[in-house]
């Protein structure tokens, strides 16, 4: 009997994180909050942060000011929320070693959008 508990654990298991996204996808729920939210999570070797997150309007032009405070350390992610989700939005991290990526043309809206950048 213990067995085919932990048969079934690990197997419920292993099909919510087939349905996560992960591998540096793009996911997105639904927090039920009506509010939008960017989670930034940072999948890169162990060594790596990042240090600047900007995330603004596309047809904005400039990047903005710095949306994080501290550092995203390797396996973690921090969350913001957006204010307006009729628009779509770029994304760019700057990592702490000056490596920048970025994303473009997001558009939350009442959802939490999960982007994971890595340092190569």
């Amino acid at each position: 009997m213990k067995f085919f508990k932990e048969y079934i654990i690990a197997s419920s298991l292993a099909l919510v994180m087939a349905g996560c996204g992960g591998g540096g996808l793009t996911d997105t729920i639904d927090p039920g909050d009506g509010v939008s939210y960017l989670r930034v999570g940072n999948s890169s070797d162990s060594t790596s942060k990042i240090c600047n997150v900007y995330s603004n309007p596309s047809s904005s032009g400039d990047w903005g000011s710095d949306r994080l405070s501290g550092t995203i350390s390797s396996g973690y992610y921090k969350e913001f929320s957006t204010t307006n989700c009729n628009i779509d939005y770029d994304l760019k991290v700057v990592f702490c070693d000056g490596y920048t990526d970025q994303n473009s043309y997001y558009r939350p809206c009442g959802t939490t959008t999960t982007k994971t950048f890595r340092n190569w």
